[in-house]
This record gives C-alpha cells, sequence and structure tokens, in this order.
C-alpha cells in the first residue's frame, strides 16, 4: 500500500501477473476458438498447408504451446502459417471470459473525497495503467492480487478533491502491449453532484445484478426441463432486475425491455422492429428465417434483418441486448440472447453476461462473461463491420443485431 499524487503526467501503473419462443435459441458454447492452444498428441501434431488434406509442412511436439488466430471447423490456422486440428490441442487461453467491474461515475462526499473500487479478470492481461486529468490525493488499496487468471481487486481513495468532474482514466494492457479495454470514471465533487436518470441508473446497476447471476444454470429460469432454450430468460431476468433496482415497478420494467419478446432472438428482434415503445434496433448482419409462427401463434412470420448500422460509428451501451449467430447460417436467423454489462472508452470492445454458454455438456451450461471486439466479417463477398465475440472466427457469435430498450 502506497500514496501516491496522481497527475495528468503520472500514471499509476498497477502489474497484473412467458411465452416459449418459436425457434430454438443456440448455445454460445463454442468447442473450437481462438487463443493459446497447447498440444495434447503423445507423437506430435502436424502442420499442414490447408485443413485436412494439405501436405504437411512441419511437426509440433508434445505439450508445445501455439496461437490459433482463425477456426474453421475444427481446424484452426496457427499466427505462424499452416493448420492443425483442434481435436488435438487443448485451449488454454483466451479473452472470452474478462471480467470489468468499474464504475462509470461516482459522487464525492462532502469532505471532497471519493472511493472508487476495481475489479479485473480475464487471462491475456499484463497491467492497468490509471491517469487523472488534474491533480489529486489516491491511495490504492490491494485487496486480492492473482497472477493467474490475471485477478486484481483493488480500491483507490481519492482526497483533495476539486470542485467539480475530475476524470480517472483506466486503461487494461494486454500481453502484447495493446490495450485490451479502456474506462473513464468521472468523480463530481462540490455543488457538481450528479443525479443519473432513470436509464443512467439502469445501465449502472447491470452490472451488479448480473455478477450475482454468474454461475447460474437453467433451473433459476425455467420451470420446464428444457435446457437448451434459455440465454434469452437469462438475459430478460438481470435487465428487469436492474430496472427495478433503479424504481421501476416490476410491470413498468418488464413494459420497458419487450420482456415476453425476450424468449428467442427471432423474436426479441421482431418485436423491437414492430412493436411501438420498447426501443430501438440496430442491424450489423443480414439475416432471415422462413415463415414460422410468432409467440402468439396466430400470425405467421417473416421475420428478417437488413443491415443499417456499422460498428465502426456505433457505440454500445452497458443495458443493451446483443443477437448472435451460432451456427453459421444467417438464413436460419441469429440464435443467441446476451446483454452487455461494460463499454471500453471508444465502443470498440464491450463484455456481455449470457447464458446457456461454457460447456459442451448442456446440462452444465451457465451464466458467464464474453468479450467481443470489432470486426469485419465477410457475407456472401460483402463486408460488413459489426462486433465479435473475442475466442472466434468468421461469422461465429458474430453480432447480428444490437436491441436498446426505451428507459424514461
Amino acid at each position: 500500500m502506497k500514496k501516491i499524487l496522481v497527475s495528468l503526467a503520472t500514471a499509476l501503473v498497477i502489474t497484473l501477473t412467458s411465452v416459449a419462443a418459436p425457434l430454438t435459441e443456440a448455445s454460445a458454447y463454442v468447442k473450437y476458438r481462438v487463443g493459446t492452444h497447447k498440444v495434447s498428441a503423445r507423437s506430435g501434431l502436424n502442420v499442414r498447408s490447408s485443413p485436412v488434406s494439405g501436405s504437411v509442412l512441419d511437426v509440433l511436439d508434445c505439450n508445445e504451446v501455439v496461437e490459433i488466430v482463425e477456426v474453421k471447423n475444427n481446424w484452426g490456422r496457427l499466427r505462424t502459417g499452416g493448420w492443425v486440428c483442434l481435436d488435438y490441442l487443448n485451449c488454454v487461453s483466451y479473452y472470452a471470459d474478462l471480467d470489468i467491474d468499474a464504475p462509470i461515475m461516482v459522487n464525492a462526499d462532502e469532505d471532497h473525497s471519493a472511493i472508487i473500487e476495481f475489479t479485473f479478470k480475464g487471462i491475456g492481461i499484463s497491467r492497468l495503467s490509471a491517469k487523472c486529468n488534474r491533480a489529486v490525493k489516491g491511495q490504492w488499496h490491494y485487496i486480492n492480487w492473482v497472477s493467474y487468471p490475471n485477478y486484481c481487486s483493488a480500491r483507490l481513495d481519492l482526497t483533495d478533491l476539486k470542485d467539480g468532474e475530475t476524470e480517472i482514466y483506466l486503461n487494461l494492457i494486454g500481453d502484447d502491449g495493446s490495450v485490451i479495454f479502456s474506462r473513464t470514471v468521472v468523480v463530481y465533487s462540490g455543488d457538481y453532484a450528479y443525479e443519473p436518470t432513470a436509464a443512467e441508473k439502469y445501465r449502472s446497476n447491470v452490472p451488479d445484478i448480473a455478477k450475482q447471476h454468474l454461475g447460474n444454470t437453467y433451473t433459476a429460469y425455467l420451470k420446464k426441463n428444457d435446457v437448451q432454450q434459455w440465454c434469452g430468460y437469462a438475459a430478460r431476468e438481470i435487465a428487469l432486475e436492474a430496472l427495478t433496482a433503479s424504481g421501476f415497478s416490476s410491470t413498468e420494467a418488464q413494459n420497458s425491455i419487450g420482456y415476453r419478446y425476450l424468449t428467442g432472438a427471432c423474436t426479441a428482434a421482431w418485436s423491437y422492429q414492430h412493436e411501438d415503445n420498447i426501443g430501438s434496433i440496430f442491424t450489423f448482419l443480414p439475416w432471415s428465417v422462413e415463415e414460422y409462427y410468432s409467440w402468439t401463434a396466430q400470425r405467421r412470420l417473416h421475420p428478417s434483418g437488413t443491415p443499417d448500422t456499422s460498428a465502426e460509428s456505433f457505440y454500445p451501451q452497458v443495458g443493451d441486448f446483443i443477437i448472435t449467430e451460432t451456427n453459421y447460417q444467417l438464413e436460419d436467423g441469429p440464435d443467441h440472447v446476451a446483454l452487455i454489462t461494460s463499454v471500453s472508452d471508444d465502443g470498440s470492445t464491450f463484455v456481455t453476461v449470457e447464458g446457456n454458454t461454457g460447456s459442451e455438456v448442456i446440462s452444465a451450461r451457465t451464466v458467464k462473461y464474453h468479450t467481443y471486439e470489432r470486426v469485419t466479417v465477410n457475407v456472401d463477398g460483402v463486408k460488413y463491420n459489426t462486433y465479435r465475440r473475442t475466442d472466434t472466427s468468421g461469422i461465429l457469435c458474430a453480432v447480428t443485431t444490437i436491441l436498446r430498450p426505451a428507459i424514461n
């Protein structure tokens, strides 16, 4: 523990070693992922010029660690070139479980002091850097410090805050020196104390509520033993609890997010397109499905999505619902629903909480965090700017649609 004067020129660096959906929701479990892998084949593993039948370029030793940067079915492309069969490697690290818990704004006490608590966890993080836009006294208190899988929980006590807004800039630095995630925390002091809007209260409550749901299985959301259809149920329940914690009645909260429509990906996207007073819809990838019965079982629908948004100019928000593609087939509609819990300052990266994920065994799937980043994907020869989970490639786990509830 040490006392440090934080200024614009001085960086603090912490080193860190209701109604059933008409279509079945898909799991966001990814068996074959990009990331760091270790060879498990005792006799070694062939590196081929192309998947399956390409010529042998090299042989990897057992327990050799390699980086996979692209996945096609059960084959992965090495960062150094060539393809290997992923059935003979074990994934040892990836960014998908990045957990970032830090406030967006804090009101100082009457004595011009404030406390900011941070928690960062995720394989591939080497350090956290922090700067401030003006001089203020700060003292770090380390609560937990675990070198693997890169976990740090700390509290920053600020004193002698000047009236007005003080900005604390946080950057999460990866092993390669790149910024994985950035966050600005604004501290209001004196007569500048800030009263958040209903939407800001909702976005502020989402991360804490989401944390309480981590590790839940389908039994927390479904009364029946239908273990394949529950990611939408988990996402809507977390959003509902965040709204009721913000002062909304249960009925008001359900109406605000289109609660009854969030049981399935296609149903949710259709409702945000056609129902009034639910919210806004942003479409990044083209998708469509053949006609199917709507949630009323009375009208036949032909839901589809026509791209109208580019991730390059889009800024996601905490509390947005994302709809993703999990089976490489946009023609049968998107498959999975998740809720955004944290967004980087530049909007290029966000973290979600999502159910029905994390295991190949259906009954063992739980609520987990996953990380998404801006990417360009190719669909039928056309390039689209969207977001995709950091442990996948192609259109697998790519965002087709983002839904933004109308919180008033």
